[in-house]
């Protein structure tokens, strides 16, 4: 980043990358937002996992943490003792503004913000957390981010989430403005030529993440058999990202015409074997990264309403929307056979993302965000003395 520009430390669960995990890409597109306007230092406490070396987002400084350091455990009872810990790690500048990615650092990153006398401090919510766990039946869990929510809400500046559905619940649940910063992917200049005839549908993700774990098994398990038959031809499935043999998609690597890649360094290469993309996902929060991908490679999507959420999409202009796998495998079955089908949905879901979901969509909503965190100022109880090295 620039170093002439004024600082802004991100504390976040994952390290940035421009590929692989979802949350990790997240992290990088917000960094590189706010990179047009702040020399950005990254502080990752590794509580979402670790990942592959691909994607380092050039001149970004990343420090990661010890798993071992105090500031390590965002559960930690003692918050404070973990924001003194990654004041001495990092010697931020005083006032240096801190924005945290998740809701489960926002503690850690209030507590940094107090130490060193931040001008501000953001969190990036990036999904409904609560909504996500009351729906999948965690109502223990759901009571924790409440209860969270309640505890950080008077003393954080600004919040932003990914989805504007999620962004305006969450503002009317916690009667807070939640801005909108959205996922972006990197669009090419222009839209990769539609590829009829193709028989291979595809399938990215990280296949470690339970909800895509279930979206996988669905496909090859229900999906595929009936597309076949409604294709009247051989279709084959190829589904992409890092997962564990020894666990449950293991098995999935006898069935027919299926095929389990792991994680690939190039996914451009299997995009343009693609005839259609299809996610039939159950069950998620947020946006799918992996659909604006999609989107961005001039391939087709077939998804259910919980894959489809949060993205300004309508179903039959931008991707097609079904609620079973009999209907994922009927509607993937049209677009393979229907060439103006297909290109059509890929012309109009290109021009979408290009002019949604593009980094520099994200560098507006990003300006936005940190408008609304200037204006609010320091929040409350963030008024210790600064600590640091002195300012330049």
């Amino acid at each position: 980043m620039d170093a002439r520009l004024p600082p802004l430390l991100v504390v976040a669960p994952i390290e940035p990358r421009t590929t692989g995990n979802g949350l990790s890409m997240r992290v990088a597109n917000l960094c590189v937002a706010a990179g047009s306007c702040y020399d950005v230092h990254v502080a990752v406490i590794p509580v979402a996992g670790r990942v592959r070396d691909a994607g380092r987002v050039a001149g970004l400084r990343v420090t990661v943490l010890h798993a071992s350091s105090a500031a390590a455990n965002p559960a930690a009872r003692d918050a404070g003792r973990a924001g003194v810990t990654l004041a001495d790690l990092l010697r931020p500048r005083p006032g240096t503004p801190v924005l945290a990615v998740r809701s489960y650092l926002a503690p850690t990153a209030i507590a940094l913000a107090e130490t060193i006398g931040s001008a501000w401090v953001a969190v990036d919510l990036d999904d409904d957390d609560e909504a996500f766990l009351e729906s999948s039946g965690d109502v223990g869990g759901a009571a924790n981010v409440r209860r969270l929510m309640k505890a950080v809400v008077p003393r954080v500046s600004a919040f932003s989430a990914a989805s504007p559905r999620e962004a305006a619940e969450m503002s009317r649940r916690h009667g807070i403005e939640v801005v909108t910063v959205a996922n972006t992917v990197t669009v090419p200049a222009y839209r990769p030529p539609y590829q009829d005839g193709r028989s291979t549908v595809l399938f990215v993700g990280n296949l470690t993440y339970e909800p895509n774990v279930d979206a996988a098994t669905r496909l090859a398990l229900e999906v595929m058999p009936d597309l076949r038959r409604e294709a009247g031809r051989k279709v084959e499935a190829v589904i992409v990202g890092p997962y564990n043999p020894a666990g449950p998609l293991g098995g999935l690597e006898a069935c027919d015409a299926v095929t389990l890649t792991g994680f690939v360094d190039d996914l451009g290469v299997q995009y343009r074997r693609a005839g259609v993309v299809v996610a039939p996902i159950a069950l998620a929060g947020g946006t799918r990264i992996k659909l604006l991908e999609a989107f961005a490679a001039g391939v087709p999507v077939v998804t259910t309403p919980a894959g489809a959420a949060g993205l300004d999409v309508t179903h039959g202009e931008h991707l097609l929307v079904g609620e079973s796998p009999g209907d994922l495998a009927r509607l993937a079955a049209r677009v393979l056979e229907r060439r103006p089908l297909g290109e059509g949905l890929a012309a109009n879901a290109f021009e979408l993302v290009s002019r949604r979901y593009s980094p520099a969509a994200a560098r507006t909503q990003m300006a936005e965000l940190i408008a609304r965190a200037e204006a609010n100022g320091r929040p409350a109880g963030t008024g210790r003395p600064a600590r640091g090295r002195p300012a330049r």
